[in-house]
Parts: structure tokens; C-alpha cells; sequence
């Protein structure tokens, strides 16, 4: 980065760029990534200019651009790939700030407006197994068409289906006025009052290639002459406008604060109302108590992470909401007491937290079958009771949050740690199970199935696939319970840095996807190698209206692959780091700082990664970056 002031300070320019490279890291040692590789630029520009003296103009622009590449053969052509998981992210974004005070400085008035372009190309899927034959070495066929296999190019008609493409467009613009009042009613206050708009603009086609001839032919094309589309595309817009205002009374020892929100949003028909209020007291100059309460919302909308989501056994998956979805509302507690001290010559910061979260109306996600690739999920706001009926859903969050910071001259020490508790009300989707044979009769969490498969059955549903059940859990998923920090900075003389950074992750419940007989999840691959399981093992696909006909295909029975996710309590992680680095001046305005440092010295991992094209790829949980080292230089004009 490079900055640079007038001589009279009125006008100021920073201007900062980035590169980054990390290379995709296979830490099971099948082929496939479990860390992807990644390549990112970023250049941007900050300024300011001072128009008076009680007025300031300030703004920024700057771009980024990052591609993501996971799986096998990272440098082939995703097409020609067993499994392929690539984002390539295109941004660029901007925004500028005007500020205006009067001569006592007691008003602040302010305008300001943001705007940000995205465009994502994304690919989810790819062929599948490494050579796609049969027993008798055959090609595999799906339907009438050859499959592809590795190195080879997919049939004509497929290409496309894996790819796709986002466009998102947002800007938010407003304005905003506050007043500081020497007294109001009872002692000093603040006042502040805004408006602020907001528009959202997102176009997803997912897969790329919306068509194929073949069902065109079959069902017709549409009023425009337009191939019949495998799934339409997405364009959503959102727009949002919102009133807001806040009053606070504080002096020394005394705080309140009363503020609200109005938020007319395009996807909800009524006004939402979201409150807020905050009451500190500090009973002495070293120890603040306070207490708050906030309201939020989450509107029925489509978020950007919610489009092409990983892939599950080669097969890309997408998240729609149901026509009838309503916003998630909160309302979130807290207490806290924030206590300083002084040892010695050493200073010292406490904070003891309690926290209570009341979710309504929680967004949980279905599976909705599979058409043409991709796996569909339909976003509900329903769970189930203990009868399995559909009961609304909402959850408790709740705990308590420990921090504390010690400063002792050359030393720093910050710390903390949170005990959770993670909860729906009802049971919600985390999974889904193939059928059982008598299964009414069964309590599939308790239910082991026999492992040579026996205890399925394969009933088609309407799209021709096998007919699966929810699997469902009260906790809330990926949200370990107990985590904590911890950092260590040590400087003993001024250009040298020294410092450890530690992160806590506790046990946590993480969904499983798992196929029987596909040789990738750990219990599947040890039930295979003692031969309890059949590799590639398939159930005879059966008619819904007359379940004991077998479904033929070319002459042949067509069968299905068993699903039975599990859900996995993972261990908990300890990831440390360390880092040192050392400031050097080489000019008298220019200063180059090097450092080297290490990443999760002790190697903390997930050890149960599935193998092969038919993974599960968003089974991954703990620290993200393998034990590794670092060294890098700054530059300072």
C-alpha cells in the first residue's frame, strides 16, 4: 500500500492491492482436494478532501477478482474432470460519504451511497468415477447415452448442465442527521434520525446451458420458440427502504438508549417494526454494567450462498424458497459486565457476558428430489413435532461469553471463551434416508441397517428416483458448543513482533451424506473391504402403484443406490499459530516490514474425509488450513 497528504492536510490518497496464491492441498491421498486452490487479485484507492472546514468528503473504489478450483486434475478442463468445484468471482465496488458539522459541533449531518457488481462463473459436478464401465467393461450408460469418463468429454448434450452463472447488482444510498443536546428532560442526550434505500438486484442461471433437445422435441417449445428449460433461471430483486431513529441520555455513569427501525422490504407485505434499547450503569469508573435488547429480521429471499452449493455424488445442489415463506424474526438479550483493574504496572480487562437469542420462524431447508443433475432443496419455515406433523419452527440460542485482556509493557495477552446452548424447538431436515422395509414400524435413529443393505427398499417417486425420508435433529447443525481464543503479541523492542494465536473449536453435529456401496465414507469403505458390502451395491428401482414390479430400462432392471446420512459428532480442535515479523526503515518516509510465520502448528484435522468422485463435498468441518508455513513482506510509502 501507498499513501499520500497534502501539505496542508485538506486531501488525502491511499492506494492498496493484494495478491494472493495458495495451492490445493489432498491431505487423504485420493486425488481429490480436500483444500482447494486459489488465486486472488485485489486493487483499490481511498481518498478524502476536506471542502471546509467543518465538511469532508470521503470515497473508495476497488475491485477484486478470485478463482476457486477444488477436486481432481485441477488443471484440466472442469468438463473432463471426475469431480470439479469451481467459482470464479468478478468485483467491483465503490462508495463515497459526505459529512457536514455545524460550528459547535453539536449537529452531523450525513449523506452517503455504496454500489457493488458481482458476476460469479461457477461449475458443480462432473463425471464421476474414474472410468465409468460396468463389471463386464462396457460403458456406463445413462438412459440411452454413453457416459463420459475420466480425460473424455461428456455426450454433446450434457455440456452446460454443471455450469452457471450470477450477476448480482446492489447499491444502497441515505442519509442521516444527529444532534447533541446540552441537556433533554433529564441529562445529555443524543439524537439521531435516517432514512436509507436499498435495492438488490440477482440473476442466477443454474445449469448454464437451460435446454435439451431431446425433451424439447418431446414436450414442445414455448410461445417463443425457446427450448423447453430444465430449470428457469432466477432474477430477483429486492428492494428496501427504512426509517430509523435513536435517542440516548448519557453522562459518566448513566446510558440509555431507545432506537427503532422501519423496513418496507419488496419480499414481506407488511412494514416490519425492529426496536432496540441498551441501559448501562457504571457503578464506579472501573466496571460497566449493561443490558440490551434488540429485534432483527431476515427476509423470504434467495442469498447469494444459497445458489450452487457443493456437490454430493457428482451431482450439483441448489436452495429455493416455498411460495408461502415468511421472514425469520429475533429477539436477542444480554447482560454484560465489563470490569478493569490495575496489578502492579500491569492493566487488566475483564468482561463476563450472559446472552439470549429467541428465533421465530427459522428458515430449514428440504430436500426436493433430483431433476436433471441437480439436487433441489425447497427453504420452509417448519419443523416437525414428535408425532411428525408439521409444527412452525423457531430456536433458542443462549450462553455465556468470557473475556479477558492483560497489558504488561512489551506484552500483550487476550483471551476468551463462550459456553452455548444450540437448539430448535421442533425437529428439523438435516439429512435424508432410503426407505425400510416395514417402515412404520422402526425408529430409524435407532435402527442399524443390515449392512449388506437388505433392510431397503427402492420405491420410485414421481421423477423416477428412489423415494427417501427425512432424517431430523433438534440441534442446530455446524454450531459447536464451547469455542474460545486466545492471542499472544510480545514486543520487546520496537521493529520486532512476536505473536501466537490459538482458536478453540468444540464437538459439533455435522450432516453426512452417504451412499451406500459408493467406497467413499469411512464406515461404507470398511463394511466393502470386509466384505460385508457390495461395491456399487444397487436396489431393484420398484413402482409406486405396484411396488412389487421391478422398473426395466433397454431391457435391463434399473436399480437405485441406498442413502443413509449420518450424523456425525465431530472431536473437538486446538489450531495455533505463530507469527514474527520485523520493521525495517529503508527511507525516511518508507518502511518494508518482513515476516515469516506458522499455521495450526499441531496439524489439528478432520481424519474422516470421504475418497473418490462420490464424495460428499461439503463434509468438511474444524480448521480449514493444513500445518504449513508463510513468508511475506510489506511495503510502506
Amino acid at each position: 500500500n501507498a499513501s499520500v497528504v497534502s501539505q496542508d492536510g485538506r486531501a488525502g490518497a491511499m492506494l492498496f492491492g493484494q495478491a494472493r496464491y495458495r495451492h490445493e492441498h489432498d491431505i487423504n491421498g485420493d486425488n481429490y482436494s480436500e483444500l482447494g486452490r486459489l488465486d486472488s487479485r485485489a486493487l483499490g484507492f481511498r481518498g478524502y478532501l476536506r471542502l471546509t472546514d467543518l465538511s469532508r468528503l470521503t470515497g473508495e473504489v476497488h475491485t477484486f477478482a478470485e478463482a476457486r478450483r477444488g477436486g481432481d486434475h485441477i488443471d484440466w478442463p472442469e468438463a473432463v474432470a471426475g469431480v470439479a468445484e469451481s467459482i470464479r468471482h468478478s468485483v467491483y465496488s465503490g462508495n463515497i460519504k459526505y459529512d457536514a458539522f455545524s460550528r459547535n459541533y453539536k449537529d452531523h449531518f450525513q449523506l452517503y451511497a455504496s454500489a457493488q457488481h458481482i458476476t460469479r462463473n461457477s461449475y458443480y459436478g462432473g463425471i464421476g468415477e474414474v472410468a465409468a464401465k460396468d463389471k463386464d467393461g462396457n460403458p456406463i450408460k445413462d438412459g440411452k447415452i454413453i457416459a463420459g469418463r475420466l480425460g473424455y468429454p461428456i455426450h454433446s448434450s450434457y455440456y452446460g448442465t454443471n455450469f452457471g452463472i450470477t450477476r448480482g447488482f446492489t447499491w444502497v444510498a441515505g442519509a442521516q442527521y444527529t444532534h447533541d443536546f446540552e441537556r433533554l428532560l433529564f441529562a445529555p442526550a443524543q439524537l439521531l434520525v435516517g432514512a436509507e434505500y436499498s435495492y438488490d438486484r440477482l440473476h442466477d442461471e443454474m445449469p448454464l446451458r437451460s435446454w435439451t433437445t431431446e425433451i424439447s422435441n418431446q414436450q414442445g417449445y414455448d410461445d417463443s420458440k425457446n427450448p423447453v428449460a430444465l430449470s428457469p433461471a432466477l432474477h430477483q430483486v429486492i428492494r428496501n427502504s427504512s426509517q430509523f431513529a435513536q435517542i440516548e441520555w448519557k453522562n459518566d455513569n448513566f446510558s440509555f438508549l431507545l432506537g427503532s427501525r422501519l423496513d418496507q422490504n419488496s419480499a414481506i407485505k407488511s412494514t416490519t417494526f425492529s426496536p432496540r434499547a441498551t441501559l448501562r450503569y457504571n457503578p464506579t469508573k472501573n466496571i460497566n454494567l449493561r443490558a440490551t435488547y434488540a429485534k432483527g429480521f431476515r427476509a423470504p429471499q434467495v442469498f447469494d450462498e444459497d445458489l450452487h452449493v457443493g456437490v454430493v455424488g457428482g451431482e450439483a445442489q441448489r436452495v429455493e424458497n416455498a411460495d408461502d415463506l415468511t421472514p425469520e424474526i429475533s429477539h436477542s438479550f444480554s447482560l454484560s459486565s465489563d470490569m478493569y483493574f490495575r496489578l502492579g504496572e500491569s492493566r487488566i480487562n475483564l468482561l463476563v457476558e450472559g446472552f439470549y437469542t429467541r428465533l421465530l420462524d427459522v428458515f430449514t431447508n428440504y430436500k426436493d428430489g433430483s431433476r436433471n443433475g441437480i439436487t433441489y432443496f425447497i427453504r420452509h419455515n417448519y419443523g416437525f413435532d414428535d408425532q411428525k406433523n408439521k409444527v412452525s419452527s423457531g430456536a433458542k440460542v443462549y450462553g455465556v461469553n468470557l473475556e479477558g485482556k492483560l497489558a504488561y509493557h512489551w506484552m500483550s495477552l487476550q483471551a476468551g471463551l463462550t459456553l452455548t446452548s444450540n437448539m430448535y424447538d421442533a425437529e428439523q431436515e438435516w439429512g435424508v434416508r432410503a426407505k425400510i422395509k416395514d417402515d412404520a414400524n422402526i425408529d430409524y435413529k435407532t435402527f442399524v441397517p443390515k449392512a449388506d443393505g437388505s433392510s431397503f427398499e427402492a420405491i420410485a417417486d414421481e421423477n423416477g428416483d428412489a423415494q427417501t425420508v427425512s432424517m431430523t435433529s433438534k440441534h442446530i447443525m455446524r454450531t459447536p458448543s464451547v469455542y474460545g481464543y486466545m492471542t499472544l503479541n510480545l514486543n520487546p523492542i520496537k521493529p520486532l513482533n512476536i505473536s501466537l494465536t490459538g482458536t478453540y473449536t468444540g464437538s459439533m453435529y455435522v450432516p453426512h451424506a452417504v451412499k451406500w456401496g459408493q467406497n467413499s465414507g469411512v464406515n461404507d469403505r470398511n463394511a466393502i473391504a470386509a466384505n460385508l458390502r457390495k461395491e456399487g451395491y444397487g436396489l431393484p428401482l420398484l413402482e409406486n402403484n405396484a411396488p412389487n414390479n421391478p422398473i426395466m430400462e433397454d431391457g435391463k432392471q434399473k436399480t437405485a443406490t441406498p442413502e443413509w446420512n449420518e450424523l456425525i459428532k465431530s472431536k473437538p480442535f486446538f489450531d495455533l499459530g505463530a507469527k514474527v515479523s520485523y520493521d525495517f526503515r529503508i527511507f525516511r518516509k518508507t518502511d518494508i516490514q518482513l515476516f515469516m510465520g506458522l499455521n495450526n502448528i499441531f496439524n489439528a484435522f478432520q481424519d474422516d474425509y470421504d475418497l473418490g468422485p462420490n464424495r460428499d463435498s461439503a463434509y468438511i468441518y474444524g480448521p480449514t488450513m493444513p500445518a504449513s508455513g508463510y513468508v511475506g513482506f510489506k511495503l510502506n510509502l
